[in-house]
């Protein structure tokens, strides 16, 4: 459930516990492992309340989505492919700087890519009108598939390999070699 600011501020902390023990969850298991009971144990409320707010733990899952995607669209709205590629990457690495444990969890492990693949497609649809946007309209679909996946999939697997070696590297140089990297290519580093 959606907060509008006009709820009773009981209805405010209930919905606050079953969102904040959601993301405790994900830190801890997989999705396919959280249940309702569980979920309702955990966040002290019975599954009556949990299924007045949602009818499924997937609607929950999706508000969860919404709250991540839906700033990060904010702050990208108005980037355009392929200029604004380099700024994307940037926008992305900042905004995800800020985000929680349960972020980094859903955007890195495997065993979250269909729901990341979801905030993916959910921030592309919002920016470009696309789940696949053409990047060089030049090139035929094909090439810009592979073009929009290289980068995209490049991004992740940079800041996946950020966030495991723990943000030893500064925000500043990930940025930096994630651009060279996708900007450049190899040879900008040889």
């Amino acid at each position: 459930m959606i907060l509008t600011g006009s709820e009773d501020i009981r209805v405010k902390k209930t919905i606050l516990s079953i969102r904040n023990t959601f993301c405790k969850m994900i830190c801890e298991m997989d999705y396919e492992q959280i249940t309702v009971r569980e979920l309702c144990e955990r966040a002290m409320i019975n599954k009556k309340t949990f299924y007045t707010y949602y009818a499924a733990l997937d609607y929950l899952l999706f508000e969860v989505q919404e709250s991540y995607s839906a700033p990060f669209i904010a702050e990208v709205g108005t980037y355009k492919l392929p200029d604004d590629i380099g700024r994307l990457i940037r926008q992305f690495f900042e905004f995800s700087a800020r985000q929680d444990e349960a972020y980094e969890k859903i955007t890195c492990s495997v065993s979250y890519q269909n729901i990341r693949n979801k905030m993916i497609d959910t921030v592309m649809l919002q920016s470009s009108g696309s789940k696949m946007p053409v990047i060089l309209p030049e090139l035929n679909d094909f090439q810009n598939n592979l073009i929009y996946h290289f980068w995209h999939r490049t991004v992740l697997m940079v800041y996946k390999g950020w966030i495991e070696d723990h943000k030893r590297t500064s925000l500043e140089d990930i940025i930096r070699f994630t651009n060279g990297l996708v900007l450049n290519g190899i040879e900008n580093f040889i």
